[in-house]
């Protein structure tokens, strides 16, 4: 069942992007505890290193999956 639907169109649509922003913080903290734990010293760029290269290979095998038949 959807958000908007249980709790109305307003408060349905605001627990969506709460749901997201969340999302991405989580990701965003993990992403720096893996920078803090790899090089404490460039814990910013590991983290946006790691963050970028999951994408990419997430992306990679959605496109794979998405181009081949059946």
């Amino acid at each position: 069942m959807y958000g908007r639907e249980r709790l109305g169109s307003f408060w349905g649509y605001l627990a969506g992007w709460a749901f997201v922003v969340g999302k991405t913080a989580s990701c965003a903290a993990m992403a720096l505890t893996v920078g803090a734990y790899v090089w404490p010293e460039r814990a910013h760029a590991v983290a946006v290193a790691a963050v970028v290269a999951l994408t990419a290979v997430n992306y990679r095998e959605f496109r794979s999956r998405r181009c081949s038949p059946g």
